[in-house]
């Protein structure tokens, strides 16, 4: 009993081993707000998104935007996003969608409000 509580106490005094947040981050980048426009159908499982997302970038440096978004894959039954476009003031921005990321090569300024199209199906 007093090994199980000493246990318990060490586990509460030390959090930080066991909740360490290795997510990646860009301390350059401030992602500000996301707009989403959702289409849906009743005659398909189709669903067609339009993101906006408000960047900010508060240092240079910057060569990509990364964003997660989920693939359609095999091994998802082909379940997930196909991007179709991104766009920012009218003009195409060159892009990749690859192993759930996708990277937006900005243009290079202080704010970059991309609009991502894409279709789940």
């Amino acid at each position: 009993m007093k090994n199980s509580l000493l246990g318990i106490a060490l586990l509460l005094l030390c959090p930080s081993f066991s909740f360490a947040d290795t997510y990646p981050k860009n301390p350059k980048i401030d992602v500000l707000n996301y707009i989403f426009r959702i289409s849906l159908s009743d005659a398909t499982d189709e669903i067609k998104c339009e993101v906006t997302v408000d960047v900010k970038y508060v240092d240079a440096g910057v060569e990509i935007l990364r964003l997660d978004l989920i693939n359609a894959t095999p091994a998802l039954q082909n379940k997930g996003m196909h991007v179709s476009g991104v766009v920012f003031n009218g003009k195409s921005l060159s892009y990749s969608h690859d192993n759930d990321e996708l990277k937006i090569t900005p243009i290079f300024g202080k704010e970059l409000k991309p609009t991502i199209k894409s279709t789940r199906i």
